[in-house]
């Protein structure tokens, strides 16, 4: 396979092949990384979930909400415009608790109810 002619940039086939493999290692650290990335959970469900733990959730709600999706848009009481929380409606579900500062990291939140109905 290898010849003793320049493959790659000049350099002798042995050191093309190196090269060849450690681009090859560089393409799949970064698709790797940006693989991690895509499926991590947003910032707003971070944030909700950071919330639920001043809170006294009901099991309805605490199993729906998981870390392991990558958005809350689907989660119970949470209601979203464009993946981003935009309505936070509690009111059915009898949470008690204390609200912490982290609701100030939920840019665009439009409603937040948790009363009691």
């Amino acid at each position: 396979m290898c010849h003793s002619r320049p493959l790659i940039l000049g350099y002798p086939c042995s050191r093309s092949l190196e090269l060849m493999g450690l681009i090859l290692w560089h393409w799949l650290f970064i698709f790797s990384n940006l693989a991690s990335f895509s499926c991590s959970l947003s910032s707003d469900g971070f944030t909700l979930l950071a919330l639920s733990k001043r809170l006294i959730l009901p099991d309805i709600i605490s199993s729906n909400w998981s870390s392991h999706d990558t958005t809350p848009c689907g989660w119970k009481g949470v209601q979203c415009e464009m993946n981003n929380v935009v309505d936070l409606n509690l009111s059915y579900y009898k949470v008690s608790g204390s609200i912490g500062p982290e609701v100030g990291h939920l840019r665009y939140l439009k409603q937040l109810d948790l009363s009691s109905t």
